[in-house]
């Protein structure tokens, strides 16, 4: 089943023409909740209202009629794994590393995001598979950690370079860094997480593009690993870190589109105050950056991207 919500607050369930509208469904317990934590409780009593969600016969709205939302706005916690992939290449693996991102990131298909009117490097695109718990817990394993997963969707993950090491929170806590979407699919219509293509077009140009079965930490390993320090919740979400091969800077006035097999895309259109330039080929640098991550040097990874000279244009 595919989840969405849409037109300010609206949920939905997917289908082949567009999207039914199921909000009147849902008990008056979860209508009583402001409408920002509807989702998680929506994914907490998934159990007890799948089947009404699936009988239901409504009207189809063709989804070219509708606003579609963030999928989920509220998480109790939202981590990103930093980088995550082999990048075609065998190697020892080191500890997985996580940033924390506030609710306040979080944006929905279609968005603009301005960028900070601040110093910086450059933003980047990371492209990433998301995933949703949906059965909390503490302590996970391995074996068990699928059987927490509510459903999937996908981010464009922002993030900023070339500030200080210690301005942690300025890397990508910033309003609208964390688009998701285009929906939820849940993980018995998706099927295994590690056989997906994930592609991200600046513009017409394609710039990253590889498989999710190139992961460093599995996503059944990064929830053992996550659920050991902090106990999950349902509505968490894991982003799964990137393939840091195409990785470049975002820009004013242009558009970013990912596509997830099995899941679908959305569009983030970038505004920026200050009207920097950077150039806009896929950063060089990008693999020395992950090298010197998984060489425990985790901010120089970071910021070991080509330094950018921010340029003023009329």
């Amino acid at each position: 089943m595919k989840l969405a919500r849409f037109n300010d607050d609206r949920l939905g369930v997917v289908t082949e023409g567009g999207i039914r509208d199921v909000t009147d469904l849902l008990p008056a317990s979860i209508m009583a909740l402001r409408p920002r934590y509807r989702m998680n409780a929506v994914i907490a009593a998934f159990d007890d209202l799948r089947a009404a969600f699936e009988r239901h016969d409504g009207p189809v709205l063709p989804l070219e009629e509708v606003s579609l939302d963030a999928p989920l706005t509220h998480p109790e916690l939202t981590l990103c794994t930093f980088a995550n992939y082999r990048q075609g290449g065998t190697h020892e693996r080191a500890m997985p590393v996580f940033w924390l991102k506030p609710a306040d990131a979080i944006t929905g298909p279609g968005s603009s995001v301005s960028l900070p009117d601040m110093a910086l490097g450059a933003v980047h695109h990371e492209a990433e598979l998301v995933v949703i718990i949906g059965k909390g817990g503490r302590d996970i394993t391995v074996e068990q950690a699928l059987d927490h997963v509510f459903g999937y969707t996908a981010t464009i993950d922002l993030n900023v370079r070339g500030i200080l090491d210690d301005q942690g929170i300025a890397v990508n806590a910033h309003e609208g860094f964390g688009s998701l979407g285009p929906w939820i699919v849940t993980a018995d219509e998706l099927g295994s997480p590690q056989d997906l293509n994930v592609r991200l077009w600046q513009g017409e140009t394609l710039r990253q593009d590889y498989s999710t079965s190139d992961m460093e930490y599995s996503v059944a390993e990064l929830i053992a690993f996550v659920s050991g320090i902090a106990t999950l919740e349902p509505g968490d979400l894991i982003a799964c870190g990137t393939d840091m091969r195409g990785v470049g800077p975002v820009q004013h006035g242009e558009t970013y589109r990912i596509e997830i097999d099995r899941i679908g895309g959305f569009t983030l259109s970038v505004t920026d105050p200050r009207r920097r330039v950077w150039p806009s080929d896929v950063d060089p640098k990008a693999d020395e950056a992950l090298q010197a991550a998984r060489n425990g040097s985790f901010f120089m990874g970071a910021n070991a991207f080509t330094p950018a000279i921010e340029e003023a244009v009329s």
